[in-house]
C-alpha cells in the first residue's frame, strides 16, 4: 500500500529491476519491472493533450478559450 507524506506518496518495490516512460496521449505511462511483476503508473493531463504531431498542446473549449 503506498505511503502518504506530506503531499507525497512513497511506494516502495523491493527487487527492482527496469522501467520505461512511454508517451501517450493523455501524459505518460511509467512501467516498473520487479521480481514480483509490472506496475503502470498513470500520468495523465486534465489541461493538456498530444496532438497529431506528438507535441504537447493545451486543450480548448469550442468556443477558443482554454478550459
Amino acid at each position: 500500500m503506498p505511503k502518504k507524506i506530506k503531499g507525497h506518496t512513497i511506494i516502495k518495490l523491493p527487487k527492482y529491476n527496469k522501467f520505461w516512460v512511454y508517451d501517450r496521449s493523455y501524459g505518460h505511462d511509467i512501467i516498473i519491472n520487479t521480481d514480483y511483476g509490472k506496475t503502470t503508473i498513470q500520468c495523465m493531463w486534465n489541461d493538456r493533450m498530444r496532438g497529431d504531431n506528438g507535441r504537447v498542446k493545451n486543450k480548448v473549449a469550442i468556443d477558443g478559450k482554454k478550459r
